[in-house]
């Protein structure tokens, strides 16, 4: 069982009443804003200039989104208008991007931000149905800070060299991120993920998947995308609202606009079958409600242990079993919320441990835990809040 203890730690790129450093530019903001109006027509190419005064704005916003790498040695959050990657070890800042008023207007606000697995590309969700992408260059051999040491006896040196070598165990690693392209999607989006080859991107009108590759395939083609009614069989107002991806099992969970949950799988490419009779996915429903407050919210895998979870509307969680991928998935169990759908709120965010054996489940207010196989864990609803006040 996992029982959170202990005082959480707090990482800021601008912390409580820290002011954010003025660079020596800033009299050439005006001139940066004028060029970058003037050249509004190269925006499906090209970011506009970041402009160091909205520094002070951005370094200041609530965080909107967090995406981590496959070997969680990275990860990246998201404010309305800018992007910072961060390293694990030690838990710092490494590069930042903050766009610039004349980006925000153009392609609107940052809604969701996406990580290629293998930490090279960000690709960030914007409220007017663009993606940004941007390209991360990493440098190993190159650290932000260099330490400088005195070297004048050979005990010293010999002292600096265990300390060099655990330095570079705990070092703040050299990275970059450089604007790569604007990619908009004229039939909006719902929700995108970022696989391994491809960027998989849910449409609005009409109900479709797009399938982005990150580089074109042999026949120099890059997007490929099957109506959401071909794919599941169902109604052309069908559409999806939430999609998640694992990588272990290779499957996708899908959950409609009505509730249902299915199970996915991407099909292989074969260079025999005709663009007309091509089909990227199959697709079986294992989740069918049979009242509105059945239907499903929120999804989650978990591939230890082959579960589908499925959060419903009226707050029950229900975890299914996955024994093969050709529909059959069973109801394992169900687990009970902490307290009622009036304390705890709708249910916003629900993962697996990497090891697989918790569940975390974070609500309006608050957050609870279950163990894989449903025993309940902590949670922040049970604590008094009167009591934590008065004690600080």
């Amino acid at each position: 069982m996992y029982w959170p203890n202990g005082v959480p730690r707090v990482y800021a790129i601008n912390g409580p009443r820290i002011p954010v450093s003025r660079s020596d530019d800033e009299g050439d903001i005006d001139r940066e804003e004028e060029l970058a109006e003037q050249s509004r027509s190269l925006n499906q190419h090209n970011e506009p200039a970041q402009s160091s005064a909205e520094s002070s704005q951005w370094a200041d916003e609530a965080i909107r989104g967090l995406c981590v790498s496959r070997n969680g040695h990275m990860f990246a959050t998201m404010t309305d208008s800018s992007i910072s990657v961060w390293q694990t070890r030690p838990t710092a800042v490494v590069a930042a991007v903050a766009r610039s008023s004349t980006s925000l207007e153009t392609y609107g606000p940052n809604i969701a931000l996406l990580m290629r697995p293998d930490a090279t590309i960000l690709v960030v969700q914007t409220l007017n149905g663009y993606l940004l992408t941007y390209t991360i260059a990493t440098d190993p051999s190159s650290l932000v800070y260099q330490q400088q040491y005195d070297q004048t006896n050979s005990s010293r040196r010999q002292q600096l060299a265990r300390l060099s070598a655990e330095d570079d165990s705990s070092s703040i690693r050299d990275i970059s991120i450089r604007f790569r392209m604007a990619i908009k999607i004229e039939s909006g989006i719902v929700k995108a993920l970022a696989l391994d080859n491809e960027l998989v991107v849910a449409t609005v009108k009409p109900a479709a998947i797009q399938c982005i590759r990150w580089t074109p395939d042999e026949r120099g083609t890059q997007t490929t995308s099957e109506l959401l009614s071909r794919i599941l069989g169902v109604s052309k107002r069908v559409s999806i609202t939430d999609m998640v991806y694992d990588r272990a099992i290779n499957l996708l969970v899908w959950v409609t606009n009505e509730g249902h949950a299915y199970a996915v799988q991407r099909v292989s490419e074969r260079p025999e079958d005709s663009e007309t009779h091509k089909k990227l996915f199959n697709g079986h429903c294992f989740h069918t409600p049979t009242s509105d407050d059945e239907k499903a919210v929120k999804v989650t895998v978990n591939a230890r242990f082959s579960l589908l979870t499925v959060s419903c509307a009226n707050g029950d969680v229900l975890v299914y079993t996955a024994k093969d991928y050709l529909g059959n998935v069973p109801l394992s169990h169900k687990l009970q919320p902490p307290a009622s759908p009036n304390t705890t709120g709708d249910l916003t965010f629900m993962c697996y441990s990497p090891d697989g054996y918790c569940l975390f489940a974070g609500y309006e207010h608050g957050w609870t835990t279950w163990s894989v196989f449903g025993k309940p864990g902590g949670n922040s609803f049970s604590i008094d809040r009167s009591l934590a006040e008065t004690n600080g």
